[in-house]
């Protein structure tokens, strides 16, 4: 179950060119105080990492070269700087 400290992205992308999209990392205990519109999107990030399926995976038929690409991304997403899981957290370090 996600915990009040769980943090989520408000995000609206950008309505004309030369305008930047905005977004805004929250917590969820003050996601009812933030700034939520129409032109919003909220992301709410999983708790872990889910796994492949792999009987799944071969029911479906999906070729093992795409599950392979799929684990090589996640891999290199968590060694790129302010990937979500190597992040430090906002919400622990805003209320120390």
């Amino acid at each position: 179950m996600y915990g009040p400290r769980h943090e989520v992205v408000i995000y609206e992308a950008r309505v004309a060119p030369g305008c930047d999209p905005i977004m805004e990392i929250v917590c969820l205990e003050h996601l009812a105080e933030a700034s939520i519109n129409l032109d919003s999107t909220v992301y709410v990030p999983p708790l872990e990492e889910a796994f492949v399926d792999e009987d799944m995976a071969r029911r479906l038929a999906i070729p093992e070269d795409f599950l392979l690409k799929v684990n090589r991304n996640r891999l290199a997403s968590k060694r790129i700087r302010g990937a979500p899981y190597t992040r430090p957290k906002l919400c622990a370090t805003l209320e120390r």
